[in-house]
């Protein structure tokens, strides 16, 4: 594996659920389950952009690779003895999210370039996304 990409995107991750589609008038009209989910994209390709920029990243990569998701959240008062987020988002859907942030962000070509995730959801003091991803030394 070659060096990886990482970015922290401040704010604990939203989940990307079932989207809805239907025709409004002449439009199609793409509507998500999560209306957070939108203003929460923006702000991580926003964040993805600037860790591009100041890793000088090229062209996104081609080729297999491997993501590491990290969803830090802070533990609800309700939560008081549960050890870890086993309720609510669900990991799968933050990943969607996680992995079509990093497609829109140009960090990686496609979502089907993954072959391998590590992902998980924690308590934190700091809630945040981390990601990371990487290559195949001889991927393009």
């Amino acid at each position: 594996m070659e060096p990886g990409f990482h970015v922290t995107i401040p704010g604990a991750g939203q989940p990307q659920g079932a989207s809805r589609a239907f025709v409004r008038g002449e439009r199609a009209i793409i509507t998500s389950a999560n209306p957070k989910l939108s203003e929460w994209r923006a702000l991580a390709v926003l964040f993805v952009n600037q860790a591009k920029a100041k890793a000088e990243f090229g062209d996104p990569w081609e080729g297999p690779v491997f993501v590491v998701v990290e969803d830090h959240r802070v533990r609800p008062k309700a939560a008081k003895k549960r050890p870890k987020p086993s309720v609510k988002p669900d990991l799968d859907k933050i990943v969607r999210a996680c992995l079509d942030v990093l497609v829109i962000g140009g960090v990686i070509r496609d979502d089907a370039q993954v072959c391998q995730i590590n992902a998980w959801k924690v308590y934190s003091l700091s809630p945040e996304v981390r990601l990371t991803v990487y290559k195949e030394k001889d991927s393009g």
